[in-house]
């Protein structure tokens, strides 16, 4: 009597939901899939990708993820007659997970359901009847033998659509959920979704994608110890033609020319854009006086181009000249007298602020919005480091080995002496981006 109650006691503590067994005082027949094993101390049930059962003395079970990242715990649903009255996953009563676990009895006719969770898989469920002790010829314990089933799944649960797809426009769909769980719930981490719960029906809203990139993500419906994935996949948006007159920190987009204006002038019918992308390289490979001045860009950008294998020999210059395709001309890698420009117009201004030190402060609001709009449209926000224009350093400490680079942190402009600040030597990487005039 006395062990029927503890076995009552047990089922009702691992549960909060539906009951996990059924009767355990009527027989019931073992579940499809159910195997028969022998457990000892070098024995076990492996469990692929989550770990391993098996026991150890005095006449505990031994349980082990496979490493850090898999922690297994266990619930004793106490005494039954056999497998298949385990019927559901109990809810709570399990022991702390933990990577091992070695504390709970092994004790003849107990049922067990055994769960390994990880972040990179779901939880799995085992469950587990212990039908008999194997004693040793000396008398003593040394195993068990064992009856188990996995993965333990008995909620259902399904959807109706695995995947969803929408255009770039503002859109709302709907996935109906269905399960014989209590409750489900749903998660989505990313902002552009945006999910609402009505009865078995959820929802899907995604934002407008004024991207120029194919963007995803995902939805998991989880019941109990189910989950399900949907994914969400929304197509890239497109910039609408531009015309002058152009702002500062406007899109320019003109005969298959993409960039965000910088500078303008004659009342913004002409001016400066930079490109949406950047990339991080060196400035040469070699160390040698190019003759690139200060002030001119463009022309430092022809000096290169002159100069036999320059694609090999200047990856910076190459870079920038790789925007010259299709007909299109122009794009080249600026001047550091142009780099004041460039530094002007993120900070929304239309001359060079000057090497104020609170300058990313003061300046704050029109740089996100500057950044903003490089990253909405594809591109990539300005690194606020150092970089590359296309003047050499032509004269000084170590002459040919070193060229001037702009911080967009700070405003500095800078060329090395040589001593301090070898952030400016040529084969160091910086970033680099192209501008082109209109």
């Amino acid at each position: 009597m006395s062990s029927m109650l503890a076995a009552m006691f047990l089922v009702m503590g691992c549960s909060k939901d539906e009951p996990p067994v059924t009767d355990p005082n009527t027989p019931v027949p073992d579940p499809a899939g159910t195997v028969t094993a022998n457990i000892s101390t070098t024995t076990s049930i492996d469990v692929p990708n989550y770990g391993y059962i098996r026991w150890e003395v005095p006449d505990n079970f031994y349980l082990r993820g496979i490493d850090y990242r898999y922690l297994v715990s266990i619930c004793d649903l106490g005494e039954m007659k056999g497998l298949g009255n385990i019927i559901n996953i109990p809810q709570n009563g399990y022991t702390i997970p933990q990577q091992l676990n070695s504390t709970v009895a092994c004790e003849e006719g107990h049922g067990y359901v055994v769960k390994f969770e990880t972040h990179d898989y779901p939880s799995l469920y085992v469950r587990l009847y212990v039908v008999e002790s194997i004693i040793s010829t000396s008398g003593g314990v040394m195993g068990a033998k064992v009856k188990y089933q996995f993965p333990f799944e008995p909620t259902s649960l399904s959807v109706s659509k695995d995947s969803l797809s929408f255009t770039s426009s503002q859109g709302t769909q709907s996935i109906t959920v269905t399960t014989d769980a209590p409750d489900w719930t749903y998660s989505c981490s990313d902002s552009w979704v945006t999910l609402a719960k009505n009865n078995n029906s959820l929802s899907v809203s995604v934002q407008a994608n004024e991207s120029l990139m194919e963007r995803t993500s995902s939805i998991i419906i989880q019941a109990s110890e189910k989950l399900k994935t949907i994914s969400i996949k929304q197509n890239a948006g497109t910039i609408p033609s531009t015309s002058v007159p152009y702002s500062i920190g406007d899109i320019y987009n003109e005969n298959g020319v993409l960039g965000l204006v910088y500078k303008i002038s004659n009342g913004g019918t002409h001016g400066m854009i930079v490109s949406f992308k950047d990339t991080a390289c060196v400035w040469s490979t070699e160390y040698a006086v190019t003759g690139c001045t200060q002030n001119d860009g463009l022309s430092n950008m022809n000096i290169i181009k002159q100069m036999p294998q320059w694609e090999f020999r200047y990856p910076a210059f190459k870079w920038c000249d790789d925007f010259n395709i299709g007909g299109i001309t122009g794009w080249y890698l600026p001047s550091i007298e142009e780099m004041k420009d460039l530094y002007a117009g993120y900070c929304g201004l239309s001359t060079y602020p000057g090497v104020e030190s609170d300058a990313p402060t003061v300046y704050k609001t029109f740089r996100d919005e500057f950044d903003a709009s490089l990253v909405r449209y594809g591109g990539n926000a300005i690194n606020a480091s150092r970089y590359w224009s296309s003047s050499d350093n032509s004269s000084g400490y170590s002459e040919g080995a070193f060229a001037w680079y702009q911080n967009f942190s700070t405003g500095y402009q800078y060329i090395s002496d040589g001593i301090t600040d070898y952030g400016s030597l040529k084969s160091g990487v910086n970033r680099v981006r192209a501008v082109r005039a209109f």
